[in-house]
This record gives structure tokens, C-alpha cells and sequence, in this order.
């Protein structure tokens, strides 16, 4: 193996590396893989060209490999990968004066026994005890407690 097959080793090592930190992170295939392409290529290079050149091998191995992963870190490429939107979503906000206990409504999806609830022209996330209910079927509050509000469906 030629002195340029070692660096390619070497150099698709640190790529494995980078990738297992910055893209796969968790996953540790690419970062096994990547450190065992590393010491084949150090290993390599100390059978084949003797000590002095493997040690040259580690050496700029070694300072390589953390100037990489240094770089990865303060070069603000976590930025590109964080999310920089404030998240709107917000759980069940209602009067509880409003959706008391009797209100009448309709399921406008079917609650399995989950699902949207439509009272007084506002949508809102209801479940049942357990019982599934179709939608379009009429629906009535039967508790409320915090965010959550439990119907069940009225039968004539």
C-alpha cells in the first residue's frame, strides 16, 4: 500500500468521525468504523515505512482528527442543524366557564378516544373513557380537569 492508500485511509477515518458526531450522532457504526480505518492506516504505515514514518502518521493523524472535531464544534455548524423558530403550539386553552360540564358538542373527528371536539364554534382536543365515537355524532363534557376534557357521546 502506497503512502497516498494510508491517507486515504486516514482521511476516510476522520470522515466517518465527523459524520458519526455532527450527523449520526448515538450511532457509534460510523465512529467504530471510522476509528478502526484510522488504526489500520497508523498500523499500516508503521509496517510498511518503518518508525519513523508512522510515528509522522500518528502524529498528524492525531493533530488533524482534533483540529477537525475542534472545528466542528466552534465553527457554528451546530447552528445549521438547531432549530431557530419559536414553537407556537400550545395545549387546550378554554374558559372553564365556557366548556362546563353538560356542554353540548360534536366530534368533528372520530375520538379513538382521542380527537377533536367542536363547542360553541371552537375546536378543541377531547377523549372519552375509553368508548370510541364517530364523528358528526353528538358529544356531551362530562369532566374537565386541568387541559383535558372528557366527553362522552349522547345516545337518543
Amino acid at each position: 500500500m502506497t503512502l497516498t492508500g494510508i491517507i486515504l485511509l486516514l482521511l476516510l477515518g476522520l470522515l466517518f468521525l465527523i459524520l458519526e458526531i455532527l450527523v449520526l450522532p448515538g450511532t457509534t457504526v460510523l465512529g467504530f468504523a471510522g476509528g478502526i480505518l484510522m488504526v489500520i492506516g497508523v498500523w499500516v504505515a508503521f509496517s510498511l515505512y518503518g518508525l519513523t514514518t508512522g510515528l509522522y502518521v500518528l502524529g498528524g493523524s492525531s493533530v488533524v482528527t482534533i483540529a477537525a472535531v475542534v472545528m466542528a464544534f466552534r465553527a457554528g455548524t451546530w447552528n445549521r442543524f438547531t432549530l431557530h423558530k419559536k414553537l407556537t403550539g400550545q395545549v387546550n386553552t378554554f374558559d372553564p366557564k365556557v366548556l362546563a360540564v353538560g356542554t353540548i358538542g360534536i366530534a368533528v373527528s372520530r375520538l379513538a378516544p382521542m380527537g377533536k371536539g367542536e363547542f360553541n364554534g371552537e375546536y378543541y382536543e377531547v377523549t372519552t373513557n375509553g368508548e370510541f365515537v364517530d364523528a358528526t355524532t353528538k358529544i356531551t363534557i362530562v369532566a374537565v380537569s386541568k387541559n383535558q376534557i372528557i366527553v362522552k357521546p349522547i345516545t337518543v
